[in-house]
This record gives C-alpha cells, structure tokens and sequence, in this order.
C-alpha cells in the first residue's frame, strides 16, 4: 500500500507542475500553442508510419499469395 500511495503522490505532483507550466500567465499561451503543434505533428508522423507500414504488409502478403499460386501451378489473373 505504500508504493501506491507514493505514486499517487508523484503523479498529483507531476500532473499540478505541469498544469501550472502551461496554465502560467506570463508564458502559457506559447506552451499551450507550441504544445498543440508538437502534438499534432507527432499525430501526423504516426499515422504515415502507420500507413506506410500496412501498405508494406499488404504488398508482402500479396507477394506470397502470387508466389504460393505459382508454386502450385496456377497463374494468377
């Protein structure tokens, strides 16, 4: 019980210092807009990662259905 108390602690710690990072008056506006264009460039470089990746699988599952048909004497269309 005590290491879950203690991760409470630091996860209340951790989530106030960063509420008060972007929530200061003085700079927040600029972390909050900085923050949001980080995020939404990492958004985009996921999803062509992603896709890039499930274009490759398809071609390499493809490739060994036309190999597999070959093999057994059929030709694809």
């Amino acid at each position: 019980m005590r290491i879950r108390s203690l991760l409470t602690l630091t996860t209340g710690g951790a989530l106030g210092a960063g509420a008060m990072y972007l929530l200061d008056p003085a700079n927040g506006e600029d972390r909050r807009r900085d923050a949001f264009r980080n995020a939404g460039r990492g958004a985009r470089r996921a999803a062509v990662t992603g896709a890039r990746r499930t274009a490759r699988s398809a071609r390499e599952v493809s490739s060994a259905a036309i190999a597999g048909y070959r093999d057994a004497g059929a030709s694809p269309r």
